[in-house]
Parts: C-alpha cells; structure tokens; sequence
C-alpha cells in the first residue's frame, strides 16, 4: 500500500533526509517505511500540521488526521 507524505508547510523541509518542496507530495519507498515511522521530529511535524500522509497524490485521499496519519505511517491497521 503505497504511502505519500505532503509538505503542507509554506517552506521546504527535509524528513528523514528527503527534501520535499512546500505543496509537493514525495511517495515513500517501502525500504523507508521503518524509518520515517520511527523519526519523532517528523511525527512532531504531522501533529503540528507541518506535514501529512496521503494514500496517493492526488490530493482527494490525504490523511488529514494527524493521528489517524501515523497510525496509518505506522502500519498499526489497515484502511
């Protein structure tokens, strides 16, 4: 199941090492899984609506929710 992160912040940040443009999406790799589930200050950022997961790119299926997004990063259910 793929997974997207939206840089809905007003500047650019790097998550885990990824650059990602403010407004742009960056789908994460399933070897990147694990790591950006477990990088805290990139949770820190979801919760403070600096970023959020999407199920794609389209923009109709982010996860606006912090913590239904990392609970969904983390694999903890499935949608």
């Amino acid at each position: 199941m793929a997974k997207w992160i939206k840089n809905i912040d007003t500047v650019d940040h790097t998550w885990n090492g990824q650059f990602i443009s403010a407004g742009e999406y960056f789908e994460i790799q399933q070897i990147q899984e694990v790591s950006f589930a477990n990088n805290i200050p990139f949770r820190d950022d979801i919760t403070a609506g600096l970023a959020i997961i999407a199920k794609d790119d389209s923009g109709s299926n982010d996860i606006t929710d912090s913590g239904e997004a990392i609970t969904y990063l983390c694999n903890l259910f499935v949608y």
